[in-house]
């Protein structure tokens, strides 16, 4: 799985150092310090969703939700393809 970080709150962090650098009087060892740290970051927590249209619960046909717990979408009105829940599973490849 991919590795999420807040770039924003780096950035916010280093925004001095970053405006220096963007005129071009960065140094090498200020920008190697700063791809260190940016690949150091931790990651944020995230989980990746599993859209309507990859999940194992749609009917492709009727584009209707069939799994028994989601109250949500398991209504029987239509579904998009890119709606998402918090229910979802990859459908198996075939």
């Amino acid at each position: 799985m991919a590795k999420y970080i807040d770039i924003e709150s780096l950035f916010n962090k280093h925004n001095n150092e970053i405006m220096i650098c963007g005129r071009g009087s960065c140094g090498k060892q200020l920008f190697v310090n700063f791809i260190t740290e940016l690949v150091n970051e931790p990651p944020v927590d995230v989980v990746e969703v599993v859209r309507c249209k990859d999940c194992k619960w749609i009917n492709k046909t009727k584009m209707i939700c069939t799994n028994p717990h989601n109250r949500v979408f398991n209504t029987g009105k239509t579904v998009y393809s890119n709606n998402f829940c918090s229910y979802g599973a990859k459908m198996d490849k075939e």
